[in-house]
């Protein structure tokens, strides 16, 4: 209860603070929850467990990977570095839903190279790291760490971000489309990890 306190308490400060210090606090404060939520989850089933690293950036032309252009994709996770990065070039750094939304979805990227959790394709590889933010939503909405209006606008934008042919007709619809992506995500909130085969 004290930290559920002690971190509603430090999102209202992080919300009324200057904007560069509230994009620290707030990927700082998404960033613990999630790492105390999957260091207890794997525990549950005695599986060894390391945290990955976040970074911000902010600089035209950072490469994600090594390959992928800061402005060209919100965010990544890289295996070989163990690092979810996020571009504020796409995400405010004051956007509690994106960064709550993009944060969780890249950790569940994050799982999958830590264990094997049964995926055998690209796009099942997106959707259960879509159930995997689903999960955790739920649970922040269930601890009261967020209010359930933050859980569905981090639907509609895990809905929104799913491929869409006619947007782009040339590259590879590897995410899922719209409907796909709500419905692992949905499946993570109400039927939690075990729901997206962890």
């Amino acid at each position: 209860m004290a930290r559920r306190i002690v971190l509603a308490l430090a999102v209202v400060l992080a919300l009324l603070a200057p904007s560069v210090a509230r994009a620290q606090s707030t990927s700082d404060l998404i960033y613990a929850e999630l790492d105390a939520w999957w260091a207890a989850a794997f525990a549950e089933r005695g599986l060894s467990y390391s945290s990955p690293r976040l970074e911000l950036v902010d600089a035209p032309g950072t490469d994600f990977c090594g390959f992928l252009d800061s402005f060209a994709v919100p965010a990544a996770y890289c295996p070989s570095s163990n690092e979810i990065t996020i571009s504020t070039g796409f995400v405010g750094p004051d956007s509690l839903i994106a960064l709550l939304t993009l944060i969780s979805h890249e950790w569940g990227h994050h799982i999958q190279i830590q264990t094997d959790t049964g995926v055998g394709s690209a796009i099942e590889y997106e959707l259960q790291a879509d159930c995997f933010a689903g999960a955790f939503i739920a649970y922040a909405t269930e601890s009261d760490l967020i209010n359930p209006v933050i859980g569905t606008l981090a639907l509609q934008l895990t809905q929104a971000a799913g491929d869409v042919w006619w947007a782009v007709p040339f590259d590879e619809a590897i995410h899922g489309t719209q409907s796909e992506r709500a419905i692992a995500f949905l499946a993570g909130q109400n039927g939690g990890l075990e729901a997206c085969g962890f």
